[in-house]
């Protein structure tokens, strides 16, 4: 976990805990960075991690909550084994267990908890001992209240009920993290794949060899026609046409499209150039 997130998520687990403190020290870990940015404690993630921290004040669960339709639950007159066998099919950790219909929710059962009984076919074993409790929450809630409760309660998830006692949906602890470090690690993944590849004035570009054709194709627009199935990275498909590892200035050419090399060692191809001809 983030330091900066996750020393804010150890002020939320003290007891008395309000959402005006907490919105007060996050201002300030804020309002410190941008008086001495020159020496701050603070990267720019975590910066935007607080900040959507912050934003939570202004979500409400059901902006965020997996609808009705899209919830996973069983019967607590099911067997152990069906159980099971809803985990594997969902791949999920955590079920919500119910009695008649959805709209009466009875807890949730984690995976954690039955594992020891897989394929024992223990025949008094029942799912009702094994349910853990959940949060009925309203869906005007706001998330980072719920994120208060959830830590002051020790429950990860949280079923949002309408004012027909209806249920509406279901809001876990990973769904509002996600909120909080959701898009930056989104971000940064898109920020990785930027960074082995650069445009030169000349209209050329340079890219890491290892950078994938897809990568290269959907940031640069060149599009690399080739059946070689069996290569994913742009060292691996001017190593196939070579037939070798390349010197450094070497020029291969693929379709319409120069290929230089202007960083490579014995072993491999590390850097390339990318020139498009034109074409008459």
């Amino acid at each position: 976990m983030n330091k900066v997130v996750d020393y804010i998520l150890k002020k939320i687990l003290r007891n008395k805990a309000k959402e005006t403190s907490l919105r007060d020290t996050i201002e300030d870990l804020i309002e410190e960075d941008k008086i001495s940015p020159s020496q701050s404690s603070i990267e720019d993630d975590e910066l935007d991690m607080l900040f959507n921290l912050l934003q939570l004040r202004k979500i409400k669960v059901e902006e965020i909550m997996t609808c009705r339709s899209d919830i996973v639950a069983i019967s607590v007159s099911s067997s152990i084994d069906e159980l099971f066998a809803k985990f594997i099919a969902y791949k999920k950790n955590s079920i919500l267990v119910y009695q008649k219909n959805i709209d009466n929710i009875l807890g949730i059962v984690y995976l954690k908890d039955i594992l020891h009984l897989y394929k024992s076919h223990d025949s008094n074993a029942g799912i009702s001992q094994y349910i853990s409790n959940v949060l009925f929450i309203p869906p005007s809630m706001i998330n980072l209240n719920l994120l208060l409760t959830m830590k002051h309660e020790n429950i990860d998830k949280a079923v949002v009920v309408n004012e027909y006692g209806s249920v509406d949906g279901v809001v876990s602890l990973k769904d509002i993290m996600d909120e909080i470090i959701g898009d930056i690690e989104e971000m940064n993944k898109i920020n990785d794949s930027n960074s082995k590849i650069s445009h030169n004035v000349d209209g050329s570009i340079t890219i890491d060899a290892s950078a994938t054709i897809k990568e290269l194709e959907k940031i640069s627009g060149i599009k690399i026609k080739t059946k070689r199935e069996d290569v994913e990275t742009i060292g691996g498909l001017v190593l196939l046409i070579a037939g070798k590892i390349p010197n450094i200035g070497d020029i291969i050419n693929i379709n319409d499209t120069d290929v230089q090399i202007i960083d490579a060692n014995a072993r491999q191809i590390k850097k390339i150039k990318i020139t498009r001809r034109s074409v008459n």
